[in-house]
């Protein structure tokens, strides 16, 4: 096999598109991927190794890969990991003669000829790591020149807002990430230091590698590798929402209706926020009129008039802030509900009714817009409007 790496890793049970004799989606693929989980050296010496004819041996369940340049060989082992859609694989390289310094093994995740589509889901192409406890990202299209990232090393990914091919890093040797380009490959990879301890005439990288769909139980068995979903600022408060909509679906086997009872529970919980609100904005109007006299009385003194206005709020037990104040309590709830609808891959070709089929895309028919536009409209005319001002 040339360079005893993995080749291909397809999803059967997901398809580009819902039509039935539509191609499964492809994590790994030799046309997109053609580099990613490769083995490459900085050292010009081992360069062969990276596209040499490796040797197959089967131990049972693990898969061995060998091949020699020289004074060095490279022995690899790949078995299947402990969750769905994970390997664990381990490299050796041993050398026969006296150096200690091999350079660099780079092992690269990313695609060829790639871009970031926002509209697109599995089009969304951005690579992601864990480097000190924080997750960092940046989309293909932000990818110019090489930038080395360096510190306390978890996972490298390359994926879109579904799916992913992220490497894990068990190794006791701490790489960095480097995030670039190389041609037309854009990714990251992990950039492993090789040096031969005293005494040693090998080296030993150990990583699991996770390729398939973003769902959330299977990213939570590696530390912080469930931040590879984008939910924004708001991710804490996101993931409880997605339990409460993969509990109503667990009812109900329809996702959009689940999402339907969802956002119905979410806006009855904040109710009481809601007509806190209200009923502010209601005692505001009220007292429109004395505004607008103390605004004449004291024209000519802006402070006078504040502290007027001011008085007048609190004989009548009223809050200027009030009809704000909740409302901005609410809005973390909502920015995270609207990331769950569009990061979950629970809503990845999940069909609701009639013409939707889809519902991580738009409605071909612009119903739902047009129908949310006019209930947009009714609700501000039954809003009431605070009265004052429009300063």
């Amino acid at each position: 096999a040339a360079g005893g790496k993995i080749a291909s890793i397809t999803l059967p049970e997901y398809r580009q598109t819902i039509k039935k004799d539509s191609d499964a989606i492809h994590t790994i693929s030799p046309s997109e991927n053609n580099q990613a989980l490769g083995t490459y050296f900085s050292n010009p010496e081992l360069a062969e190794l990276s596209k040499a004819e490796y040797v197959l041996s089967d131990k049972g369940p693990t898969k061995v890969f060998s091949a020699q340049r020289g004074t060095v060989s490279i022995r690899k082992e790949y078995s299947r990991g402990t969750t769905p859609f994970s390997l664990t694989s381990t490299i050796t390289i041993e050398s026969k003669d006296s150096k200690k310094d091999l350079g660099y093994l780079m092992i690269p995740v990313g695609g060829n000829n790639l871009v970031h589509d926002i509209n697109v889901p599995i089009q969304s192409w951005e690579v992601v790591w864990d480097q000190n406890d924080k997750v960092s990202r940046v989309t293909v299209d932000s990818i110019e020149a090489n930038e080395v990232h360096q510190g306390n090393t978890r996972w490298l990914a390359f994926g879109n807002r579904y799916f992913a091919t992220t490497i894990v890093n068990k190794s006791e040797t701490n790489p960095d990430v480097v995030v670039g380009s190389e041609g037309v490959f854009k990714g990251g990879y992990f950039r492993f230091p090789i040096r031969l301890k005293e005494g040693k005439n090998s080296a030993t990288y150990q990583i699991d590698i996770y390729s398939g769909p973003k769902i959330t139980e299977q990213l939570e068995s590696v530390p912080g590798m469930k931040a590879l979903i984008d939910y924004g600022m708001f991710s804490s408060l996101a993931f409880y929402l997605l339990k409460m909509l993969q509990f109503f679906y667990h009812y109900v086997h329809n996702y959009g209706v689940a999402m339907i009872i969802l956002t119905i529970a979410v806006r009855l919980a904040l109710y009481p926020l809601s007509l806190k609100s209200y009923r502010s904005m209601k005692a505001m109007q009220k007292l429109t009129p004395q505004i607008q006299t103390l605004k004449e009385k004291y024209k000519d003194d802006v402070k006078r008039q504040q502290q007027e206005q001011m008085a007048l709020f609190k004989a009548h037990g009223v809050n200027p802030m009030g009809g704000c104040l909740p409302m901005l309590v609410q809005l973390p709830v909502f920015v995270a509900l609207y990331a769950v609808l569009g990061n979950s891959i629970e809503l990845f070709h999940a069909p609701f009714f009639g013409w939707v089929h889809d519902l991580s895309t738009k409605d071909p028919f612009y119903v739902y817009p047009v129908l949310m536009g006019v209930a947009m409209l009714i609700q501000q005319k039954m809003t009431p409007s605070v009265g004052m001002d429009p300063v």
